[in-house]
């Protein structure tokens, strides 16, 4: 036997004991970027479910609030007051304007509801004729709740050049849940009114 072919043998030996060895490195540097991806996954998820901070400035400083993570429970006066803000919203007006009113009540109500009352609304005659002046506004809201109704009674009160005409209202209301939004932060949408005669 020559001398290269007793050396040939060992060649082989050193190149699988090197790639064990980056195979060793390259494990253990996984099993490290695993444990360091876990410890900040963990610690993103501590600070997204604590209590948040919040900072108000006010007058030039800078005051912080702690906050508190709860459940909204919504209670019946949340509902008298969602049902009189809406009553207010559509039945309240200086000029009678389809459009604007529609837009002015488009968060407190579902899609499909503010289609069906855009084309309502379009149908009525409430336009302001030349020299004359035509306004709404109602008083009195008072809303019930049972266990299966929401109605809203309330007076309109039509000024046709300064002239009130009063009518009695009732409505029953069909409030459904939806996304909370910052302009309705209850979640309330109503999906649809029954109008009942007017006295």
């Amino acid at each position: 036997m020559t001398k290269e072919q007793k050396t040939k043998p060992g060649k082989p030996i050193r190149q699988w004991v090197e790639i064990n060895r980056y195979f060793n490195i390259y494990r253990n540097s996984t099993f490290i970027l695993l444990g360091l991806t876990f410890l900040l996954s963990s610690s993103i998820l501590v600070l997204i479910n604590g209590d948040p901070v919040v900072v108000i400035i006010e007058n030039g400083k800078r005051v912080s609030y702690q906050g508190e993570k709860r459940p909204l429970k919504i209670t019946e006066e949340d509902l008298k007051e969602a049902i009189t803000n809406y009553v207010k919203t559509i039945y309240e007006w200086d000029s009678f304007d389809p459009h604007a009113i529609v837009t002015k009540i488009g968060p407190y109500v579902t899609e499909g509801y503010r289609e069906k009352l855009f084309s309502t609304l379009g149908r009525m005659k409430h336009q302001n004729k030349q020299g004359e002046s035509i306004s709404q506004y109602v008083a009195n809201v008072k809303v019930s709740i049972t266990k299966t109704n929401l109605l809203a009674s309330f007076s309109k009160v039509i000024l046709l050049n300064g002239q009130p005409l009063a009518t009695n209202a009732e409505l029953s209301v069909q409030l459904v849940d939806g996304p909370k939004t910052k302009a309705n932060p209850l979640g309330l949408y109503i999906n649809g009114i029954v109008e009942h005669g007017n006295e």
